[in-house]
């Protein structure tokens, strides 16, 4: 799972502050990969209304990949939903407007991505780990 890969590289750096910019996005694209899963294992989403066996299936109509995945999100897996979008802005914010971040900014985001881990390995019955000690980073 692509996922383990990107929690495998992010527990590399992830208490190194100066490139919290990049714990969150790595954070994020975690994520992503975590919700591409769980749309396989599950079988079937819903997009607005319409249901859907993958991601590449759904019409794109000029629409990102991420605003697709976030609305599958929204309508589908309200326990991380807002785990989830938090994370999205966290990493639209953290690549394209400001690289130099807080603390708490980064602890937020591996919090957010602790939490759809827990709610994943619970749904799906697997096994990811995603150990970060929080606690490291000042």
């Amino acid at each position: 799972m692509h996922a383990k890969h990107n929690i495998e590289f992010l527990s590399t750096f992830y208490t190194n502050i100066k490139y919290g910019d990049w714990v969150i996005t790595v954070s994020f694209y975690s994520a992503v990969h975590l919700i591409n899963f769980f749309i396989y294992y599950r079988g079937v989403v819903k997009y607005r209304g319409e249901e859907y066996k993958s991601l590449d299936e759904i019409p794109k109509d000029y629409t990102s990949y991420h605003s697709i995945r976030n609305q599958v999100v929204s309508e589908n897996f309200r326990e991380i939903e807002f785990y989830y979008l938090k994370l999205y802005s966290a990493s639209c914010a953290a690549r394209y407007k400001d690289y130099n971040l807080l603390p708490r900014e980064v602890k937020e985001a591996l919090n957010n991505l602790k939490e759809i881990v827990r709610w994943v390995n619970k749904e799906s019955g697997s096994n990811v780990k995603c150990n970060f000690d929080i606690r490291r980073i000042a």
